[in-house]
């Protein structure tokens, strides 16, 4: 329970870390991007090379953008 804890605090602090550097915080929260970034999907078959992705909404492809995360 305790690496649990430290590591969610560990990555909380990141997220918020960014979001503040980006001028985020002032027009969102971390829950909202929690919410946006929950629809959004990634599945990979055993034995295929491609990974399916759902469309990234317009929302979802800025806060990907913000982490500079590869989908």
């Amino acid at each position: 329970m305790v690496i649990q804890f430290k590591l969610k605090l560990i990555l909380t602090t990141y997220l918020k870390n960014v979001m503040e550097e980006h001028g985020w915080t002032r027009n969102h929260n971390l829950q909202e991007i929690f919410s946006e970034m929950k629809s959004l999907k990634q599945v990979s078959i055993e034995g295929k090379r491609k990974k399916l992705v759902t469309t990234p909404t317009k929302r979802q492809r800025e806060i990907i953008e913000l982490y500079q995360v590869t989908v």
